[in-house]
């Protein structure tokens, strides 16, 4: 286990020398260059990961209820394009902070005003991502327009230790550890209680812990901590979603304040999962279908499918005891905190 274990690390540190590379090849010619890298990246992803493509487009063409597996592999390919254009992004923006006319040019943000509007408030913002578009370089937009942000992060392993909250703290943004839970939400909390917007992408579900949500036709587990924080501090809830990523630019939107009245976590977490179910469905090119997190959850017909996920959630969450709630994996109460990655 421990031979496979380091061929693993060792092929994802190659991924990311390789990566790296072509970031920088791609950065030389600015902004548009390197988007037009990262889309070439994304083809090729999409052509080698045929294993995969078949399951995914399968899912896919259920999720969204689609006639056929072409109209699946069409999406399916885009978004590929996409994730793999915001990953080489931030590739390049580790390796050197982006110029601030750089970051300008290459974003687009409807409803900074309300965001504005929100955190004058002075009891903080919990803005809500997700894997669609460069959250980074949002961040880092934010930040430059005179937000005070607070990203939550995990770095994925393919990369150097420390690059990612290297290159997050480089472009003016305060990021916030995913890896250690409870350390995390107390970071938040203090986010929130000084009034800044906590930034944190909630749509791949939790591996362990977490509250039973139904997201594009699967039940998962959302992350607990942010719909907890956001009823303990009273901060506004909010959500940023990209909404189009033209080689000039991304195009991101904000949306007003959800409505938390008479609802508990359980059911904030329902408003966001549905918030995330609907622009998904509305943009479903621009999301990482291909995260592990997602893809893995099994819809609700498939019990024996479900019999085994759920084993294997015991068997994993080290010490955290599952059970099954309506078929789905559910470990002891936790404050799981979702995050941003690069991957």
């Amino acid at each position: 286990m421990a031979f496979f274990a380091e061929v693993r690390r060792l092929r994802r540190r190659l991924a990311f020398s390789m990566l790296h590379g072509l970031s920088r090849l791609g950065r030389i010619g600015g902004q548009a260059r390197l988007a037009r890298v990262g889309r070439w990246v994304g083809d090729l992803h999409y052509a080698l990961a045929f294993a995969k493509r078949r399951a995914l487009k399968l899912q896919l063409a259920r999720a969204l209820d689609l006639p056929n597996e072409r109209d699946a592999a069409a999406i399916l390919r885009s978004a590929y394009r996409s994730g793999d254009r915001a990953v080489l992004e931030v590739i390049a923006m580790c390796a050197d902070p982006v110029p601030e006319c750089w970051i300008e040019q290459s974003l687009g943000v409807e409803g900074l005003d309300r965001l504005r509007a929100a955190a004058a408030l002075g009891r903080g913002v919990l803005l809500i991502g997700m894997h669609m578009g460069n959250g980074i370089l949002l961040a880092a937009w934010l930040a430059r327009h005179g937000i005070e942000v607070s990203l939550v992060h995990k770095q994925s392993r393919k990369m150097p230790d420390g690059a990612l909250a290297r290159c997050i703290e480089q472009h003016g943004v305060e990021g916030i550890c995913a890896r250690q839970h409870d350390r995390a939400y107390r970071e938040m909390v203090r986010a929130i209680k000084r009034g800044r917007v906590v930034f944190v992408l909630m749509d791949q579900g939790a591996k362990c812990g977490g509250l039973p949500v139904r997201l594009l036709g699967k039940d998962i587990m959302l992350a607990s901590g942010p719909p907890v924080l956001a009823l303990r501090t009273g901060a506004a809830l909010m959500t940023a979603f990209a909404t189009g990523d033209d080689p000039g630019g991304w195009c991101f939107r904000i949306d007003p304040p959800i409505d938390l009245t008479g609802r508990d976590a359980q059911g904030v977490a329902e408003l966001i999962a549905a918030a995330m179910d609907s622009h998904i469905r509305a943009h479903p090119q621009m999301w990482t279908w291909h995260h592990r997190r997602w893809r893995n959850y099994p819809f609700p017909a498939e019990s024996a499918r479900t019999t085994r996920v759920a084993a294997s959630a015991t068997s994993s969450t080290g010490g955290n005891q599952a059970s099954v709630v309506a078929g789905i994996p559910v470990a002891s109460p936790a404050k799981e905190v979702s995050s941003t990655s690069s991957w």
